[in-house]
């Protein structure tokens, strides 16, 4: 073969592998795109601050090519009335769900994606008269609690919740809580820890973490059933552990 042939066979060979690359790229932006056909819809309070969870959020979408649309409430919309707009299709997904069995009905639970886990934290100017005592021994001592106003934390938080006089005070949003922590309302704050990566880094350093771990759990996305398939939920699942294999902040 000539050299002027053998040239004009290489062209041929290098534009067929460019052309199979090419279709191989589309072949792959086609699939990860259909995963979400259209934006997956959830909702926030006007004054919510992004966290750890979020930025995970974004990622997993990210990774199955989906989009995120985010709708802004002026009036605070609570967890029960986030079940009632998942349940009725008007938003796609809640992210950070304990899978308990009263909400089995409620949607598609993902696989986890984190752990969450509750414990009580203390102003560090009172870490010497903590001496290094559990949340419940201080409780018992007669300190005071502020905690979340809902959601569930645990056996140990839902008992103290429903206990006439277990809380001192309760809040909605964490900056709220440490607010309140830090005027004397309380003098241990229940918290879980991600919420904490929603405070600024001098907030943090006031804040001290007791001993004992109060629970522990994993959390879940939880899927519309009106808006959201199987198999999607099973494409996100696949997303959520790659993106958790390589987090960073994962637990």
């Amino acid at each position: 073969m000539s050299d002027i042939g053998c040239g004009a066979s290489m062209r041929v060979v290098v534009q067929l592998g460019l052309s199979v690359l090419v279709l191989l790229a589309a072949t792959a932006v086609s699939a990860a795109s259909a995963v979400c056909q259209q934006p997956m819809r959830v909702i926030r309070n006007a004054e919510y601050e992004p966290d750890e969870d979020d930025r995970f959020l974004r990622a997993v979408l990210a990774h199955a090519g989906c989009e995120l649309q985010i709708t802004v409430s002026a009036h605070r919309v609570t967890l029960a009335r986030r079940f009632e707009l998942l349940r009725a299709g008007e938003i796609d997904l809640i992210i950070g769900v304990n899978r308990l069995p009263e909400r089995e009905t409620l949607g598609w639970f993902s696989v986890p994606f984190r752990s969450e886990k509750t414990r009580g934290w203390i102003r560090a100017t009172d870490a010497a008269r903590a001496n290094g005592k559990s949340t419940e021994t201080l409780i018992h001592e007669g300190w005071k609690v502020i905690g979340p106003s809902q959601g569930w934390f645990g056996p140990f938080y839902e008992q103290l919740r429903q206990r006439p006089g277990g809380l001192t005070a309760d809040f909605k949003r964490i900056e709220q809580g440490v607010r309140l922590l830090s005027k004397g309302r309380g003098d241990l704050l229940i918290v879980d820890d991600v919420w904490l990566s929603r405070l600024p880094a001098e907030e943090l350093q006031g804040l001290q973490p007791l001993p004992d771990m109060l629970h522990e759990e994993p959390l879940h996305f939880l899927y519309s059933q009106k808006t959201v398939t199987r198999t999607q939920v099973t494409a996100l699942d696949a997303a959520i552990n790659a993106v958790r294999a390589s987090w960073p902040a994962t637990p």
